[in-house]
Parts: structure tokens; sequence; C-alpha cells
């Protein structure tokens, strides 16, 4: 049965060997690497859905991973952002750089999976506007 989505890991270009690594260990025949530089960089195709994992536990990141996120997202993406809460601060500001370019709302605890929520572990959901 062949695989019906391709996943896309990216990371900084020192990361990408790592990347490369886990996918073989998972026998992920559908899985792929690209190097994507949160300053710089864009992507060669509109993902259906990015999931962002502890995306923003430094400050000095956010409005990198929002600029990013604008260029990267289409008008049909779905952003999924799971992170552990830190310093509320810095979570309002960054929140505050993604309203610019999104719509966004929290997914509460009782419409997560029961093994894997969390209480200092939040997800929201985003679209471009």
């Amino acid at each position: 049965m062949q695989p019906k989505s391709t996943v896309v890991l990216t990371d900084k270009e020192e990361l990408i060997p790592v990347l490369q690594r886990n996918i073989e260990l998972n026998n992920a025949p559908n899985a792929k690497v690209q190097r994507l530089d949160w300053n710089t960089d864009s992507t060669d195709f509109e993902p259906d859905v990015i999931l962002v994992s502890d995306g923003i536990f430094a400050s000095d990141l956010h409005q990198p991973l929002a600029d990013v996120l604008h260029r990267v997202a289409g008008a049909k993406t779905r952003v999924l952002l799971a992170y552990e809460s830190r310093v509320f601060s810095d979570e309002v500001n960054f929140f505050a750089l993604w309203s610019q370019y999104f719509t966004f709302h929290d997914i509460k605890p009782a419409d997560q999976h029961p093994v894997m929520r969390s209480e200092d572990i939040f997800v929201f959901e985003g679209r471009r506007k």
C-alpha cells in the first residue's frame, strides 16, 4: 500500500542529517527532509498541514517563525502549534505577531488525545487570514 501523503521534515542545515536518520530509523518512505531557514527560506510547495513543535521557546525566534509561517502557509494550510508554556509574556508576544497573518484558536485539552495531553502543553490551530 502506497502512502497517501508526503511528510516533509524541515530544520536548519546542520540538523538535516539528524532528520534523515530519523526517517531511516522509522522506515518512512513517504518522508523527506528539506532545509528551512526561518529568516530566508520558503518552500516550493503549499503544505496541507504545518506542525510546529515547541517552536516558541526562544523569544528571538518569534518574528522569524511568524514570518516563515506567513511565507510557507497557503490559503488552505492548517497550522498546528504545540508548545510547553514557559514565559507567559513571551507567549503573548508571539501570538501578537502571529495574529498579523493568521486567525487561530486553542485546542482544548478535552479535544486532545487523553494520553498525550498535558496541563503545561498548549495546542493551537491557525489558518491564514
